[in-house]
């Protein structure tokens, strides 16, 4: 793990979802009930008023949530096992982690070897409107992601969602397939984030009710992802622009490319831009998989320092 990520980001805070699409900012009200949790010293009996009086878990803060009305979770700073799913399902909520320098650190269960129906992607978003703030997520699993957006409810779910200032990284070797993961949603901002040795890729984008589109995805660090960017579905007008993609230190994860383009499936509508990357082919694109095409995509003042 880069020790001192928050230190690194300090400087993002507050910072509402504008982006080139149009004047698009969260919607519901920025005020709201402030829910606490501790999945140490928490309880699912407790009111979650207060540290002393707070939640063992995001799942039970969002039972009490209030939809639409801008409240707060606030997790404890610690490292904590997580034993099932934590799932974002309510729009407007806003969940923050310590934002010092050891920070919040999520963790989901389970043990290295073949997948079993236990294990499980550590944070699934349906909601719209949400901010994921300050968090550490680590998954043991190769094939699992440690935060999906998920249109499974509907086409116009998990949507107009923010995350940032948070560090993706795997448990132990091949642990993490995805950092983020796309089944659909649209409209989300990916920023200020460290992305280091997840297996496959840092993001993918991956249809599912709908395909993802016009999500932005700005100035985060790539450390040994393999790739940053997987693309395994259409998507539409994703902006990847102003990252930072370099090797990291662990054997094998020396980013051969900067974006995977995976097996029949066509780029087009990216815009890959001023983005910086050390990788080992000095290529920006891998579309050698079969029927992989790059067609309509833009590639603008990126910059190769391999």
């Amino acid at each position: 793990m880069s020790g001192g990520y928050v230190k690194r980001m300090k400087g993002v805070q507050n910072t509402y979802f504008r982006n080139d699409y149009g004047n698009v900012s969260r919607t519901g009200k920025e005020e709201g009930q402030v829910w606490y949790v501790d999945p140490t010293n928490g309880s699912s009996s407790n009111g979650g008023f207060s540290w002393n009086d707070a939640f063992d878990s995001i799942n039970t803060a969002m039972d009490a949530v209030t939809t639409g009305a801008g409240d707060h979770i606030m997790i404890k700073r610690g490292f904590y096992l997580l034993g099932e799913q934590q799932v974002v399902d309510k729009n407007d909520v806003k969940i923050w982690g310590s934002g010092s320098a050891e920070g919040t650190m999520l963790f989901g269960s389970g043990t290295a070897g073949a997948v079993t129906a236990s294990d499980y992607d550590l944070i699934k978003v349906t909601g719209n409107n949400c901010l994921i703030d300050g968090l550490g997520l680590f998954t043991y699993k190769d094939t699992k992601s440690a935060l999906v957006f998920d249109d499974a409810g509907g086409a116009n779910t998990a949507s107009f969602n923010e995350v940032r200032n948070c560090y993706f990284s795997p448990q132990a070797a091949d642990g993490q397939n995805y950092g983020i993961e796309f089944k659909g949603g649209s409209i989300n901002h990916i920023h200020h984030n460290i992305f280091e040795a997840t297996k496959t890729a840092g993001v993918r984008l991956i249809g599912q009710v709908g395909n993802p589109a016009r999500n932005l995805i700005e100035d985060n660090e790539f450390i040994g992802t393999n790739y940053a960017l997987s693309i395994g579905s259409a998507n539409y007008q994703t902006r990847f622009r102003r990252n930072l993609i370099v090797p990291g230190s662990q054997s094998g994860y020396n980013m051969t490319k900067g974006i995977l383009v995976e097996a029949g499936m066509n780029a087009g509508d990216l815009t890959y831009s001023d983005n910086v990357f050390n990788v080992a082919s000095g290529d920006v694109i891998d579309d050698s998989k079969t029927g992989g095409t790059i067609n309509g995509s833009t590639l603008l003042g990126n910059v190769s320092l391999a």
